[in-house]
């Protein structure tokens, strides 16, 4: 769907009734829509429409996402409300050395691997939990 122009204030746009009518149209044709936002911690943009969606996945960036990082989108998106369905996590290079090269949250401790990666302390948490909705995800 293509994005139109600039908008001086997405919020409102994203809080928006023409926003919600469109979504409920799109979500009794499709089983799943799935709505790309920009990062949670940049602009209220994600936590909008987390708060309004039946599912949320976290992508992290495996180059640049660590455990902190990873754990304070989590609690914003928590604390609207966000449903978190899972992580995933890209751009996981495979040079490096290891099976999975470099990924933040893995380290080496006296030659043995930390088993906890930032996407699994997400995943862990008290308050993710899988969840069933009209197929809206963002």
């Amino acid at each position: 769907m293509p994005a139109g122009p600039p908008v001086t204030n997405p919020s409102e746009l994203l809080n928006s009734p023409a926003l919600t009518e469109i979504l409920d149209g799109l979500t009794k044709t499709y089983d799943h829509v799935v709505i790309d936002t920009p990062p949670v911690g940049r602009v209220d943009d994600a936590r909008i429409v987390a708060a309004s969606s039946d599912a949320t996945v976290i992508v992290l960036r495996a180059d640049k996402s660590n455990r902190k990082l990873a754990e304070e989108s989590r609690d914003r998106l928590l604390a609207v409300g966000a449903r978190i369905l899972g992580v995933v996590l890209n751009n996981i290079s495979s040079a490096g050395g290891g099976g999975f090269g470099g990924l933040p949250g893995l380290r080496r401790d006296g030659g043995k691997a930390e088993q906890q990666s930032a996407a699994d302390d997400v995943l862990h948490h008290e308050s993710v939990r899988p969840v069933s909705g009209s197929g809206r995800m963002m």
